[in-house]
């Protein structure tokens, strides 16, 4: 079920009773005015209008969410017994604003739109509350008082008897306060009243008659279509989605409310994050790196680093290839010999390998290397348990014949080869890839960002990097290339924009999700290049994306939920959220969850990644220039303090959501430890 949603476009001149069901006033112009049982209520964005209370809105234009009895049925929520205000309305705003998105797509019974209608339920009947009625003492007494005894016969007489005023002076009191006489001030409250009986009782009408001590059920039903425009019996038999507000003014077409725009008073967006362990069960974020280290001759710089040991490849927790981006050619000699035993160096290393051939010549040699590896090891050390290891071959199909493909063995002994054929040209001619590619039963495929960078230029082509990537994922689709394509120098098309705002770099790259299998990322930025992804910079210290690409690591094992702006997932004892904030400005997010899933007071960390936490730039004065006299010395003692930035907080989810502050341009995680 999904609330009902109309657009006020002009002042109400009449009060009226909210029957059966709860109003939320969403306002999208300045100056709105609510006013409740004759209190007048001003100032904010969003208005809650309770069960039976009477009403008028004054605004330009509003949002109206109504919330029939039937949805708080379903989660046992009682409100004809109990009054309720807003605790949270930034919560609940941001609720509106994504439900109101999911009406305009007709996406209201997805998983996550009926989620966030049970989140929204349970925000506005957070906090039971006794309001004052009126402003007006006497009346606030005399409305308590009738609502008190509404099941009784209550009159002018009755009351003028009780408060010791004359019956002129109490109907003079609610036309001037309410607008509305006494009469139908308490003819409608009693029917407001017995449709708990009707809706959530589901009682024969005779019955509800008596219980509201009407003269007779005829009577009842002639009370009850004057205020609900049908009679009882029509009422029960309705779906609850044809439950109406009876309001002139009003737009409930859904084809006009896709045309509106909310843009709501609160000025900056809000984002709502709902844990449902339901609806984590989308894939992971899973890919590998491709840590290319340019030629042959950098091997000892990830392997064998004495200094800044975080360097080496055996303390990186990613899935990783070390990738040698130097086509395997460059380092083979006229002596075959000498070629073979830099090969054998390289597998002796034990650590995945991602290298590019562009001659099957250079395969044989690879096996050859291979086979004298495996004997001299077997030899010479028996007792040691063999090992896996892994061989990603980069090919090129317009450079190898596809029957020399076809002959490339899987498997060597020990070592397991996969390959990955450049499928480049095949996009930049927008064509299907051919079924001999296809045939050859690829363990993956590779886009080389900098030959479709290359190619547009010699074509004199501007290409923006929002049409390239709609065009690449379109092309990716339609050749059933999801989960197995590697993607070679992608920040080739980044803008400045997106490398410089963590937030929206991890935007863009969470589009690629389902589709990507792995990544190149350069080993260590060069001192020439103003700004290029690297894991490590000039002076030897962890960037941005080293530390993005340890967030992601949370997210690569368990699955998923992809929301606006987060991504959820389950560990253990854990939730792990990553937050993304791509304005320019701060932003609130509002983290809660479904009962029971976690325990409350709960332990919540924090890491904030931006330009000024997890980036070295930030603790360097921007007049030291040349950075390449920096001694060894410093350099490690800056990568002590390089991280992002840490907090530990505690919350109690029965008090509401919780509110965490995104900086401008960053990415955060937040962590809930359920234990």
């Amino acid at each position: 079920m999904f609330p009902k949603i109309y657009h006020l476009t002009a002042s109400m001149t009449q009060p009226v009773r909210c029957f059966d069901g709860m109003i939320l006033v969403f306002s999208l112009s300045e100056n709105t005015t609510v006013k409740k049982e004759g209190l007048e209520y001003r100032g904010e964005h969003l208005y809650l209008i309770n069960e039976s209370d009477l009403y008028e809105i004054h605004t330009q234009s509003a949002l109206l969410f109504y919330l029939p009895s039937a949805l708080f049925k379903t989660l046992d929520i009682d409100i004809f017994h109990n009054d309720f205000i807003i605790q949270q309305p930034d919560v609940i705003s941001a609720d509106l604003t994504l439900l109101f998105k999911y009406y305009q797509a007709c996406e209201q019974q997805t998983h996550h739109a009926q989620s966030l209608v049970t989140h929204l339920l349970k925000e506005v009947t957070r906090v039971p509350h006794t309001y004052a009625h009126s402003i007006d003492n006497t009346l606030h007494h005399m409305i308590d008082y009738i609502s008190n005894h509404i099941r009784e016969r209550i009159t002018l007489e009755i009351l003028s008897k009780k408060f010791h005023v004359s019956t002129s002076y109490i109907s003079t009191l609610f036309k001037h306060n309410l607008n509305m006489n006494f009469y139908d001030y308490t003819a409608s409250l009693k029917i407001a009243k017995s449709l708990e009986d009707i809706s959530i009782h589901d009682q024969k009408v005779k019955t509800v008659a008596e219980l509201w001590h009407y003269p007779s059920a005829t009577n009842y039903i002639i009370n009850f279509k004057k205020y609900m425009g049908i009679t009882p019996k029509k009422y029960k038999s309705l779906p609850v989605n044809d439950y109406e507000l009876r309001i002139p003014n009003t737009i409930s077409d859904v084809n006009a409310l896709r045309r509106l725009h909310i843009d709501p008073i609160s000025a900056k967006q809000k984002t709502t994050i709902l844990i449902n362990d339901t609806y984590i069960n989308e894939p992971p974020f899973s890919f590998f790196n491709l840590i290319d280290i340019g030629s042959f001759s950098n091997i000892d710089k990830i392997m064998t680093e004495p200094i800044f040991f975080y360097k080496n490849f055996a303390n990186y927790k990613l899935a990783s290839y070390i990738y040698i981006s130097e086509p395997i050619e460059n380092i083979i000699t006229d002596h075959v010999q000498t070629t073979i035993i830099k090969l054998i160096k390289l597998f002796q290393a034990k650590i995945p390998i991602a290298m590019q051939l562009t001659d099957i010549q250079s395969y044989h040699y690879i096996v050859k290397a291979i086979e004298d590896l495996h004997f001299l090891e077997s030899e010479h050390a028996p007792l040691i348990p063999a090992s896996d290891q892994k061989l990603l071959l980069l090919l090129d199909p317009n450079m190898l014949d596809a029957r020399e493909v076809a002959h490339i063995k899987r498997d060597v002994y020990d070592m397991h080869i996969t390959i990955s054929l450049d499928v480049t040209n095949y996009y930049l001619n927008r064509q299907a890839i051919d079924d001999d590619i296809v045939a050859l039963k690829p363990d993956f495929y590779t886009i080389d960002f900098q030959k479709v960078k290359d190619h547009h230029k010699q074509q004199s082509n501007h290409e923006t990097f929002k049409k390239i990537q709609w065009t690449l994922y379109q092309f990716l689709e339609q050749n059933n290339m999801r989960h197995k394509t590697i993607f070679l120098n992608y920040d080739a098309f980044y803008t400045p924009e997106i490398l410089h705002n963590t937030g929206l770099l991890l935007k863009e790259s969470l589009k690629s999700q389902p589709y990507l299998a792995g990544a190149s990322i350069t080993f260590t930025q060069s001192t020439d290049q103003n700004r290029h992804i690297a894991l490590f910079d000039s002076i030897e210290n962890k960037t941005t994306f080293y530390f993005l690409g340890i967030m992601l690591l949370n997210f690569s094992k368990y699955h998923c939920y992809y929301g606006d702006n987060y991504v959820v997932t389950q560990s253990l004892h854990s939730y792990n959220v990553l937050l993304y904030n791509t304005k320019s400005y701060d932003q609130d997010f509002y983290i809660t969850h479904q009962e029971d899933q976690i325990l409350s007071p709960t332990l919540i960390s924090t890491e904030i990644l931006n330009s000024q936490n997890g980036a070295v730039d930030s603790m360097i004065c921007p007049r030291i220039k040349d950075k390449s006299r920096f001694p060894n010395l410093l350099k490690f003692k800056l990568s002590q303090y390089n991280t992002p930035h840490f907090s530990v907080d505690e919350h109690d989810f029965d008090n509401g959501a919780y509110v965490t502050k995104i900086p401008a341009k960053s990415v955060a995680m937040v962590t809930l430890y359920n234990t």
